[in-house]
C-alpha cells in the first residue's frame, strides 16, 4: 500500500512461529513472529443444581469435553460458549465427580441428588397411642430421605425439649420419642416434622395416658331425707381417667353409723352406675329415687 508492505496471516497456529523476511531491491528486513496458545478461561465455575431422585436412564454422553467416572449417564449440550451436561432422569448412580476440560482448562463439580422425606405410615394406623400412667411411651416412626432430614417433635403445638423424662432418639432411617413415667398431663396431640432442603413431611398422632379418676366434686347435697328414701346430689368427676370411650364411670357407696360414742366400720356396696338403686340382698326390686348427677 504505497510505500508500506504488510504480511497478513489469518487463523494463527503454533506452526506459524518463525522468522519472516522482506526484501525490496537490495534492501532486506527480517523479524521473528512468536505465536503463543493461552489457556482457555471459564466465565463461571461448573455449578450443579440439586435434583430429585428418579428411575429412568438418560441418553449417552456426547463428545463435547465432559468426562466423568460414570460415563454414559448424561447428555452434553453446547450453546455458543456455554456448555451444559444434562441428566433427564437421575438415579443414585449419577452421583460422582464430573469434569469439563477444554484446551488445558478444567472445571469440576459433584452434583447432589436428594430424596424428599417420606414417613412410614404403619405406626399412624394404630391410633391413638394408649398406655397407663407411670408407664413409658416409646413412639417410633421410620422414614426415608436423602440427605437425612431434620427431625423435630411437637407436643400440643410446642417443640419437645429433652429432659429427665423426655428423650429423642435419631437414626439414619427413623426417630423415636421416649416419655418415661407418663402422667395423664402428657395426653394430647403429638406431631413429628421432617424437613430437608427440598421438601418436608408431617406425621400426626395422639397420646392417651389412662390414670385413676379424681374424686367426685362436692359438695354433696341431700335433697330428701326420710325413713324410706335418701336422695342426694353431687357434681361429676374433675377427671374420669381418660379411658377409651366405651369405659363407663361407676360409683361405690359406703355407709357408716355414727353416734356420740363413735363411728362404725363402713358397709360397702358393689360398684354401680350413678342413679341406679342399691337393693338389699334377697329382696325384690322396688322403685326408688335415683341420685342426681
Amino acid at each position: 500500500m504505497g510505500t508500506k508492505h504488510l504480511l497478513c496471516i489469518s487463523s494463527l497456529s503454533l506452526g506459524d512461529t518463525r522468522t519472516y523476511t522482506l526484501q525490496v531491491a537490495d534492501k532486506r528486513l527480517s523479524d521473528k513472529l512468536n505465536v503463543i496458545d493461552e489457556p482457555l478461561k471459564f466465565l463461571s465455575d461448573l455449578n450443579p443444581k440439586k435434583v430429585t431422585d428418579c428411575h429412568v436412564r438418560s441418553p449417552p454422553l456426547s463428545e463435547d469435553g465432559f468426562t466423568s467416572n460414570l460415563e454414559g449417564k448424561g447428555k452434553g449440550i453446547k450453546q455458543g460458549a456455554v456448555h451444559r451436561l444434562i441428566f433427564s432422569d437421575v438415579t443414585d448412580a449419577h452421583e460422582g465427580k464430573y469434569t469439563f476440560r477444554a484446551k488445558g482448562a478444567e472445571s469440576e463439580a459433584v452434583p447432589t441428588i436428594v430424596d424428599p422425606p417420606e414417613i412410614d405410615s404403619s405406626v399412624l394406623e394404630a391410633q391413638p397411642v394408649t398406655l397407663k400412667a407411670s408407664q413409658t411411651a416409646s413412639i417410633k416412626i421410620l422414614f426415608k430421605g436423602k440427605p437425612p432430614p431434620k427431625v423435630t417433635w411437637y407436643k400440643e403445638g410446642a417443640e419437645v425439649m429433652e429432659d429427665e423424662r423426655t428423650e429423642v432418639e435419631r437414626t439414619a432411617d427413623g426417630t423415636m420419642l421416649v416419655l418415661s413415667r407418663c402422667l395423664r398431663e402428657d395426653s394430647g396431640a403429638i406431631m413429628l416434622c421432617l424437613k430437608s432442603d427440598c421438601s418436608s413431611a408431617v406425621a400426626n398422632l395422639h397420646l392417651n395416658v389412662i390414670d385413676h379418676p379424681k374424686s367426685p366434686q362436692g359438695k354433696v347435697e341431700f335433697l330428701e331425707l326420710s325413713r324410706k328414701c335418701n336422695k342426694m346430689r353431687w357434681k361429676t368427676l374433675r377427671y374420669n381417667g381418660a379411658g377409651p370411650p366405651s369405659s363407663q364411670i361407676t360409683y361405690q357407696y359406703r355407709f357408716r353409723a355414727v353416734k356420740v360414742e363413735g363411728m362404725s366400720d363402713p358397709l360397702e356396696t358393689e360398684e354401680v352406675h350413678a342413679g341406679e338403686p342399691v337393693e338389699p340382698p334377697g329382696k325384690a326390686s322396688q322403685p326408688q329415687a335415683k341420685p342426681d348427677i
